[in-house]
C-alpha cells in the first residue's frame, strides 16, 4: 500500500488506511477494496470523492475532517456498509437528500456552515450519535422524530432562536444532549465569572489530562502556594459547543463535594490561550472509564483489568447522582454523564467533571432535561455492571439492574426524578 499517493499508514488489525494531505482520492486504493474498512483522509484539500467510491465494499468508517468539502458527496449514499462518517471542520453548507447512507450509526458534522438538514435524515433508523455543534442551524426537521435509535445529539453553537422541539426529549433512547451557545440561550445563561487569575501567578507542573479540545496541568499559585489545576482550551469551538460555555458552566455550579470547583478564569497568557483555574483533585482519583470507540459508538469502554465491587459501584452512583441533583437545581444539565467524565478513588468516592456539553435551561424545562440525565445515568449503571467483580452477589447485581431498568426501561415521560434515583440508592 505504500505506493498509494498520500499514504500515511495502514493498520492490518483495524484495517484502517490513513491518508494525509490528499488533494484527491487515489485510484490505487480500490485495489485494496477487500481490505479497507476504515479510511482516514483528514487534513487535506479534498472537495469531492470519485464516482466509484462505493466500490470500497467493506468500508465501515470514513473520516474527512479538515478538508475543503462544501457539500457531502452523494456517492456516500451508495456505500452499503458505511456506518460512521466524519466531516468535522470542513466548509460544508449543504447536505444533499441522497448523501447519507441508511446504515449510519454515527455522523459528525461539527464546525461547518450548515443551515438546514435534509428531510431524509429521518430515514436513518440506526443513527445513534449526531454531532452538529458549530453550524448555522435554526431548526431540526420533523422527520428526525423517526430517528428512534438516537442517543447523543449535539446542537450547541448554532443559530437556534427558539429551543429545539419537545419531541427531541421524548425520543426513546436520547440520553446525551447539548444546546448551549445558541441565541435562545442568552436569556437564561449566567454571566461569566469575573474572577481572573494571572498566568504570571501560576507555576506549572506536569500535564495530567487531555482531550482533543483541551489540556489540563497541575500547578501551584505562587502567591498562596495553593495546589491547583489549569485547563487550557485548544480553540474557541469544541466538539460540543463553545469553550466559553464550558467555562460558564464550571463557574456557575458553586461548591459541591462531588463537582470540580472553578477558582477563576486564566488571564495574561503570553499566547492568548483561554483557560480555567480549577481546584486540584487528589492524584488518587482516576478516570473511571475510557471514551467510546468505533464499535461501542455511544457507550464507554474500560481497561481490561477494570473490575468493580458492589460497594464501589454503589458509592460512584451515589456521588454522581448527588452531583447531578445539585446541577439541576442550578438549571444546568451536564449533557455528558459518562464514566470517562467521572474521577473516582479506590473506595468509589467520585467527582463529576468536564462541562463541555453542559446546557443552561429555564426552570420550566427542568423535567424535560432531567429525563435525559436519568437515562444517561441508567446507561452508566449498565456500563459499570458490565465490569462487576466476581465477589458481587447476585442480589446486589439484581438491585442495580432493577434501578437501571427503572431509569431506562419506561418511556421518557415515566422516568424517575434524579432525587428518586438517589433515594433508592441510599436505601440499598
Amino acid at each position: 500500500m505504500k505506493s498509494i499517493p498520500f499514504f500515511n499508514s495502514y493498520d492490518p488489525l483495524t484495517k484502517q488506511l490513513t491518508l494525509r494531505g490528499a488533494s484527491y482520492i487515489p485510484e490505487e486504493i480500490f485495489a485494496y477494496s477487500d481490505q479497507i474498512e476504515i479510511l482516514d483522509a483528514a487534513k487535506g484539500s479534498l472537495c469531492s470523492l470519485p464516482a466509484n467510491f462505493f466500490q470500497l465494499k467493506k468500508l465501515k468508517a470514513a473520516f474527512f475532517s479538515q478538508n475543503d468539502f462544501t457539500s457531502i458527496p452523494e456517492v456516500l449514499g451508495e456505500c452499503e456498509r458505511l456506518d460512521i462518517v466524519g466531516f468535522k471542520s470542513c466548509r460544508i453548507v449543504e447536505v444533499p437528500e441522497s448523501a447519507l447512507p441508511g446504515t449510519l450509526r454515527w455522523l459528525i458534522l461539527t464546525d461547518n456552515k450548515i443551515k438546514t438538514l435534509p428531510q431524509s435524515i429521518g430515514s436513518l433508523h440506526k443513527l445513534r450519535k449526531l454531532a452538529l455543534a458549530g453550524n448555522q442551524l435554526e431548526t431540526l426537521p420533523d422527520t428526525m422524530k423517526n430517528c428512534q435509535s438516537l442517543e447523543l445529539l449535539r446542537v450547541g453553537a448554532n443559530n437556534f432562536r427558539e429551543p429545539v422541539p419537545a419531541w427531541v426529549f421524548e425520543l426513546p433512547a436520547i440520553a446525551w444532549y447539548c444546546d448551549s451557545g445558541n441565541p435562545f440561550c442568552d436569556v437564561h445563561a449566567p454571566a461569566l465569572f469575573s474572577e481572573f487569575i494571572s498566568f504570571h501567578d501560576i507555576c506549572y507542573g506536569e500535564q495530567i489530562g487531555s482531550s482533543p479540545t483541551s489540556k489540563v496541568f497541575s500547578a501551584t499559585l505562587k502567591s498562596s502556594g495553593r495546589s491547583i489545576a489549569v485547563k487550557h482550551y485548544a480553540s474557541a469551538l469544541t466538539s460540543d459547543g463553545y469553550a466559553l460555555d464550558d467555562m460558564r458552566a464550571y463557574l456557575a455550579i458553586d461548591e459541591h463535594p462531588n463537582l470540580i470547583k472553578a477558582l477563576g478564569r486564566l488571564s495574561d497568557h503570553p499566547d492568548n490561550i483561554s483557560g480555567l483555574v480549577l481546584s486540584l483533585i487528589p492524584s488518587e482519583f482516576k478516570s473511571l472509564g475510557l471514551p467510546p470507540n468505533f464499535v461501542t459508538c455511544t457507550r464507554d469502554t474500560f481497561s481490561l483489568e477494570a473490575r468493580f465491587s458492589f460497594s464501589f459501584i454503589h458509592k460512584v452512583l451515589l456521588d454522581t447522582a448527588a452531583a447531578l441533583i445539585h446541577l439541576h437545581e442550578k438549571n444546568i444539565s451536564h449533557g455528558d454523564v459518562y464514566a470517562h467524565n467521572i474521577l473516582s478513588n479506590s473506595s468509589g468516592c467520585s467527582v463529576l467533571g468536564d462541562f463541555g456539553a453542559a446546557s443552561f435551561f429555564n426552570s420550566n424545562q427542568k423535567r424535560l432535561r432531567e429525563r435525559l440525565e436519568v437515562r444517561a445515568f441508567g446507561n452508566l449503571i449498565e456500563d459499570l455492571l458490565g465490569q462487576h467483580g466476581s465477589e458481587c452477589k447476585l442480589n446486589e447485581i439484581e438491585k442495580l439492574k432493577c434501578l437501571e431498568v427503572f431509569c431506562t426501561g419506561a418511556t421518557a415521560l415515566e422516568y424517575p426524578t434524579m432525587e428518586e434515583v438517589h433515594s433508592i440508592l441510599k436505601g440499598f
